[in-house]
């Protein structure tokens, strides 16, 4: 594995910013502690922490043609915001690429940016380590890494609240698939009090 998680850095060294290099590598590190913590396969939680973001420059075609004819439907909201796909292209890549075939790594991979239902707990793991990886220093974080250690589904809604925030003050449309996710975690919560 050490071989593979060196050719994708090669690669996504190449293809994404500087900043963008660090951060990624800061998921895959804050992904493998996520799984240590919570009894998750570390290598796989190493894969799709490098791995999350490589379709985020993604130049060669049409993302959403692309992922269209590979059997992906692209909804409204999406075609609107076509960044939202990048999760999708980068499973697209991690697959193609690198011939990685593992369905739970290529879900955590194309979820991370706006989640869904019925989240794994690596899904959960790489939502969550792309918000509190070290190289964010904004204050929304803190909170956020606390909660990360102490429990994944209470940390899932505190991004999700995060991300709607943002997202409203952009003026921009909230992805079905993060208020599915919120209020699946929300309920899940309330059964179990």
């Amino acid at each position: 594995m050490a071989t593979l998680i060196k050719e994708i850095q090669s690669y996504i060294k190449k293809q994404l910013k500087a900043d963008r290099y660090r951060h990624s590598m800061g998921v895959m590190e804050t992904a493998v502690k996520l799984a240590q913590r919570y009894n998750a396969d570390v290598e796989k939680a190493a894969l799709a922490g490098i791995l999350h973001d490589c379709g985020k420059n993604y130049s060669e075609s049409n993302p959403i043609l692309i992922l269209e004819s590979s059997g992906y439907q692209v909804n409204e909201i999406e075609r609107f915001d076509p960044e939202l796909l990048h999760g999708h292209i980068g499973a697209m890549i991690a697959a193609e690429k690198f011939n990685i075939h593992d369905d739970e790594i290529l879900s955590a991979i194309a979820c991370h940016t706006t989640g869904k239902k019925n989240m794994s707990k690596l899904d959960q793991i790489i939502y969550i380590a792309d918000y509190i990886e070290p190289s964010r220093k904004n204050d929304w974080v803190y909170p956020l890494r606390a909660s990360a250690y102490a429990n994944l589904e209470d940390c899932i809604v505190m991004c999700a609240d995060c991300t709607m925030t943002f997202i409203m003050k952009k003026g921009k449309p909230i992805h079905p698939n993060t208020m599915d996710m919120r209020n699946e975690m929300i309920m899940k919560r309330k059964t179990c009090l």
